[in-house]
């Protein structure tokens, strides 16, 4: 029996040493899963590059608005890499400031004036020249054309800066407060609100007025003291600061069509890919358009309100004296300007643009 039993023992053990040698091994280090391993499949992160885009005009304005859908744009479009803040109101300088900083590289982005840009661009004065444009089309098709790429290299080489498509600024109206304005007669020697600047000073003097320096904050009190007897401003400004009601007869002159131009550093500009600039440029393109139509339908509602409330409206084409206006304007300031820049070259595709050639 004693036997027996130790035979069953001797049994049960050999049984357990077989069991401790099938126990699994453990895997050799290279057939470990990898899970914790990038797929090779898989995006690096994106690294957002932050870019800061500062003007002068209010966070109200045409602008500003189209600015940050532009912002917006360029943030979807390049699925992150590119980020653009936009700060208004002179955070970052007045307009003449903007220009100079983004010259120099302080900035890799900003917004140009092109009223506030001939210091270092004496050819952008040529969009500038009073009475050239008959109306937005013209303006539009200029810059967005042959004469707009010419400038464009001149902006490049004078000021180091690219810049984008143009954004309308609105056009400029002649208010008075003496007589409806049908004529040269009805504004001669009419004391007229002008900033202290050649162009301007120039531009109404050609009219037979008597251009009169006074600050654009002072204008409403100027015009109410008599101080000066009309102005300037387009059709935003002269419903919203309510120039009309101390300066009710308006001729829709045109006469300034302003803009300004979101710009690139053009150090900065060079250093992008090609890629990387087609997709500001076309973004900017596509925003530009939708904030130009924006100031034209604006522009048609803030002149229906004008007249509503009182105001008399000349359009230019019955002013009595076109033709008289262009004369003297052709043979005299539109030259000296062209000299000025010894921009004859942009001249004539500008000419050629507008059907005046």
């Amino acid at each position: 029996m004693k036997k027996f039993i130790a035979l069953i023992l001797a049994m049960l053990m050999v049984l357990a040493l077989c069991a401790c040698g099938t126990t699994a091994a453990p895997a050799e280090k290279g057939n470990e899963p990898a899970a914790s391993e990038p797929s090779g499949s898989e995006d690096a992160a994106v690294e957002t590059v932050e870019l800061k885009l500062g003007h002068p005009l209010a966070p109200t304005s045409s602008q500003h608005i189209y600015l940050q859908k532009w912002a917006d744009l360029v943030y979807e479009q390049s699925n992150g890499k590119y980020k653009i803040t936009i700060y208004p109101s002179s955070q970052f300088g007045e307009a003449r400031e903007l220009v100079e900083s983004l010259s120099m590289g302080v900035y890799d982005l900003a917004w140009c004036d092109t009223a506030v840009m001939d210091f270092l661009v004496p050819e952008i004065n040529l969009i500038n020249m009073p009475f050239f444009f008959d109306s937005y089309e013209q303006l539009w098709t200029a810059l967005d054309g042959a004469a707009g790429a010419e400038l464009a290299k001149d902006i490049e080489e004078g000021a180091n800066i690219h810049p984008l498509t143009f954004f309308s600024l609105g056009a400029r109206q002649i208010f008075s407060n003496r007589e409806p304005v049908t004529s040269l007669e009805s504004i001669k020697n009419l004391k007229f609100r002008v900033p202290e600047l050649d162009l301007w000073i120039n531009t109404f003097k050609t009219l037979g007025m008597n251009p009169t320096p006074v600050a654009w904050s002072e204008l409403y009190n100027a015009l109410a003291t008599g101080v000066v007897d009309g102005g300037c401003a387009n059709w935003e400004y002269i419903s919203q600061q309510k120039f009309y009601s101390e300066a009710p007869y308006i001729l829709e002159s045109n006469h300034f069509f302003q803009c300004g131009v979101p710009s690139f550093n053009l150090d900065f500009w060079n250093s992008l890919s090609e890629e990387d600039q087609q997709m500001f440029t076309d973004t900017c393109a596509q925003v530009a358009a939708e904030q130009r139509k924006d100031v034209q339908d604006k522009d048609a509602d803030y002149k229906a309100a004008v007249i509503a409330d009182g105001a008399t409206v000349t359009p230019m084409s019955e002013f009595a004296d076109t033709e008289e206006v262009y004369k003297r304007y052709s043979e005299g300031l539109w030259k000296d300007i062209v000299a000025a820049a010894d921009a004859d070259d942009l001249y004539q595709i500008m000419l050629e643009a507008t059907g005046r050639a």
